[in-house]
C-alpha cells in the first residue's frame, strides 16, 4: 500500500513537472512570436519611414534643381532682355529729348530689381549659402511691393542652420507666405521667425480664414512632410472670418 501511494506521489510530480514545463514552453513561444512580430512590425515601419525620407529627398531635389534652372534662365536671359530694353529706352530718350521716358524707364529699373530678387529666392546655392533671415527678408519685400498688404515681421538672426535645414525651411516659408498672400484676402500679415532651443516660424493673417470643412492642401502636404524631415512640427489653426495661424517648430542642435 505505502509503495502504491509512493509511485502515485512521484507520478503526480512528474505529471505536474511536465505540465509546467509545457506551460513554461508555450509562454516562452507566445513571448517569443510577439516580440518577432514586434520586430517585424519595427523594421516595416523603418523601411517605411526610410522609403517616405528617400522619396522626399528625390523630390526636393528635383524640385531644387527646377528652380535652380529657372534662377539660371531669369538671370542669363530675361534680365539681360530687360537691361538691353532699358539700353534701348534711354537711346530714345537721348534722340528725342521732348518725350519723357522716366516712368518707363523707372519701372524697368523696379522689374530688373524685382527679378534679380527673385532669381535668388529661386537658385538653392544661394538659399544654403545666405543666412536663413537675410533671404526672408528679401522675399518680405518682394511680396509687400507685388501684393500691397501690409506685412509685420520680427525676425531673430540664422544662427548655425545647416545647409539643407535652411533650404527646406525657406521652402516652407515660401509656401505659407504665398498662400497667406493668394487666398487669405488678408489686410495684413505677420511673421514671426525665432531662434532659441527651437526654431519657431509663424505666419499669421488676418483674412477669412479656412472653412469648416477644410481638408489639407497639396501645398500644406507638403509642409507637413518636409517639417516631418526636420523632426519637427507643423500646426495649422484656423476659424472662418478670423484669418489663418500657421506654425512651424523645430528642434535645433
Amino acid at each position: 500500500m505505502y509503495e502504491l501511494e509512493k509511485d502515485w506521489v512521484v507520478a503526480l510530480a512528474a505529471a505536474t513537472l511536465l505540465f509546467l514545463l509545457l506551460a513554461l514552453f508555450l509562454v516562452s513561444f507566445v513571448l517569443l512570436f510577439q516580440k518577432r512580430r514586434l520586430m517585424h512590425k519595427y523594421e516595416l515601419e523603418q523601411l517605411k519611414e526610410g522609403f517616405q525620407k528617400t522619396l522626399l529627398t528625390t523630390q526636393n531635389e528635383i524640385q531644387e534643381q527646377t528652380l535652380r534652372n529657372i534662377s539660371q534662365e531669369l538671370h542669363d536671359n530675361i534680365s539681360q532682355q530687360l537691361g538691353l530694353i532699358k539700353i534701348q529706352v534711354s537711346n530714345i530718350q537721348r534722340q528725342n529729348p521732348s518725350l519723357d521716358l522716366s516712368d518707363t524707364k523707372n519701372v524697368l529699373t523696379t522689374t530688373l530689381n524685382d527679378l534679380r530678387a527673385l532669381s535668388k529666392s529661386l537658385h538653392t546655392d544661394r538659399i544654403t549659402s545666405t543666412p536663413l533671415e537675410e533671404s526672408i527678408l528679401i522675399e518680405l519685400e518682394l511680396a509687400k511691393r507685388a501684393s500691397g498688404i501690409s506685412i509685420g515681421h520680427t525676425i531673430d538672426a540664422d544662427t548655425g542652420l545647416l545647409p539643407e535645414q535652411r533650404i527646406i525651411l525657406f521652402r516652407i516659408f515660401q509656401e505659407l507666405l504665398n498662400n497667406a498672400l493668394k487666398h487669405s484676402a488678408a489686410s495684413r500679415i505677420d511673421i514671426s521667425f525665432k531662434v532659441g532651443n527651437n526654431l519657431m516660424l509663424c505666419v499669421n493673417d488676418n483674412g477669412i480664414g479656412l472653412p469648416s470643412a477644410y481638408k489639407s492642401s497639396i501645398g500644406h502636404l507638403g509642409i507637413h512632410q518636409r517639417v516631418k524631415a526636420l523632426n519637427g512640427v507643423f500646426i495649422l489653426t484656423s476659424l472662418p472670418g478670423q484669418g489663418v495661424d500657421a506654425k512651424v517648430e523645430v528642434p535645433l542642435g
